[in-house]
């Protein structure tokens, strides 16, 4: 689903990729000519890419950090939240609506309550992010088993749910 949204943002838009947790999505996304702001508390080798703005931090600590400056240029086209929602704080998800641009897009991607990661974290509700998110409007939801993942630690079989968000 993500790759495939680069043909609904405009030319040159702004994506902000809560976690980082997938340095080739976020390249692929700056080689289509978008700049990209990742955040992640993981340290990266000799981070220099063009349109990537890598900002090491903790997730909730940047999000809470942003909404407290009121800073106006925070606007975005497409913010991605990729399998960080067991690990943070869920209510950190009210803000990005208004970090959206008009139809702007949250996609979300997350594990089911049976999965592994969320057996030993925490399961997030679809109710809960769907109310979270709120007024941004669920446009797609899936979800699947992904037999190929590459975390560590992973179990062989991830049940992942996927939505997306849109700001009308």
């Amino acid at each position: 689903m993500l790759i495939s949204l680069a043909e609904w943002l405009p030319k040159g838009g702004r994506i902000l990729d809560l976690g980082g947790r997938d340095i080739r999505l976020a390249r692929r996304y700056a080689r289509m000519g978008f700049h990209v702001v990742m955040v992640s508390p993981q340290r990266r080798k000799s981070f220099k890419e063009t349109n990537i703005d890598f900002q090491r931090d903790d997730i909730e600590a940047y999000v809470r950090k942003c909404e407290d400056s009121n800073d106006v240029h925070l606007s975005y086209h497409l913010i991605i939240v990729n399998g960080i929602l067991p690990f943070v704080d869920p209510t950190i998800l009210t803000v990005l609506p208004v970090w959206l641009e008009r139809r702007g897009y949250v996609q979300v991607r997350t594990f089911a309550d049976d999965d592994p990661v969320c057996l030993l974290h925490q399961y997030v509700p679809v109710e809960f992010i769907e109310l979270a998110l709120a007024p941004a409007k669920k446009i797609e939801d899936r979800r699947y088993w992904n037999m190929e993942s590459t975390a560590p630690r992973a179990a062989n079989r991830r049940h992942v749910i996927e939505l997306l968000f849109q700001k009308t």
